[in-house]
């Protein structure tokens, strides 16, 4: 399954090691915007959806084979631009498509890799020694009921029922996604959110997410977004040859190309996951911590402290 979660931010304007996590106070929530924009490469096309407070939206486009594998009546419904097929409702309707917005990145991805298990022990020491950069997936959301991407994946269906239902009936996907835009703004941090904000603060360490629900910020810190366009376009070179490794938490996959773009530039940076199961971005010279973030990053801080006093 490939995700592309699109935020146009700039990122790694300066290097790693000078970053400074910005705080948020209390006071200062109300300034985090409270809307989504959210591309999903699937198969054969990609579903986009957007949110805010009081409104929703969506569209729908395919590549020629999949349009053909739909009904005469739902064929219907989609406008052709180029070699591929858009349907849009809702929200959707009054933003203007752009070939950004549908920008898709090559990702790392391996079958059948062996990467080296380290446990938390090891990771304190790299947290100590190194220069590393921690990376969130949608894994640290999960235990805050934030839906994952399987889940997701059920509440939109990409199949030739799935989609001839959305397109003749986009009330109903219109309440899905405002389900999932509450679900991001109405959570709460998990221990693992806040475990990870002490160790990030005391070690001066940056932060980046592809997470769109905010819990970094409840926290009490700001994140750097990350996105497709974003690595294709903004990611410096030379500060990405500076990171001994990137720390991913709770992600499954590459989807924003950025694990690709650092090892092409920098072979002998280091992967280290933390994750129930292996992520497919992992190569033989990797790492994996097999475990659950909630628990894992709470004695990960324990460790941490050890060492700093």
């Amino acid at each position: 399954m490939r995700v592309i979660f699109i935020f146009f931010v700039t990122l790694f304007s300066i290097g790693y090691s000078a970053i400074e996590l910005e705080r948020i106070g209390p006071d200062q929530m109300h300034l985090v915007p409270k809307s989504l924009e959210i591309p999903w490469e699937r198969e054969r096309g990609t579903f986009t959806f957007v949110t805010s407070e009081g409104d929703a939206g969506f569209s729908i486009v395919l590549d020629e084979e999949k349009w053909k594998m739909l009904s005469k009546q739902a064929r219907a419904k989609f406008q052709k631009k180029e070699e591929r097929y858009f349907f849009s409702s809702g929200a959707f309707e009054n933003i203007e498509k752009s070939e950004e917005l549908y920008y898709l990145p090559q990702r790392r991805m391996f079958e059948g890799a062996s990467p080296s298990s380290m446990n938390v022990e090891e990771l304190a020491k790299w947290i100590g020694s190194k220069n590393v950069v921690f990376y969130t997936g949608a894994g640290i959301s999960a235990a805050a009921g934030i839906p994952t991407m399987l889940e997701l994946a059920f509440l939109f269906p990409f199949d030739r029922e799935g989609i001839e239902k959305a397109v003749h009936h986009p009330e109903k996907v219109l309440s899905k996604v405002q389900f999932f835009h509450q679900a991001c703004y109405e959570s709460f941090p998990t221990n693992a959110h806040r475990s990870l904000k002490a160790i990030a603060l005391a070690h001066h360490i940056p932060l980046l997410t592809e997470n769109l629900d905010h819990l970094h910020h409840k926290t009490g810190i700001k994140p750097f977004f990350i996105s497709a366009g974003s690595v294709n376009n903004e990611v410096m070179e030379e500060k990405l040859k500076t990171i001994d490794a990137i720390i991913c938490i709770g992600l499954s996959s590459d989807n924003r190309g950025l694990l690709r773009w650092y090892k092409e530039l920098h072979p002998e940076g280091k992967l280290i996951a933390i994750n129930k199961e292996q992520p497919s971005y992992l190569n033989n010279e990797d790492f994996l911590i097999l475990g659950d973030v909630q628990t894992v990053f709470p004695n990960l801080q324990d460790l941490v402290r050890k060492k700093d006093l």
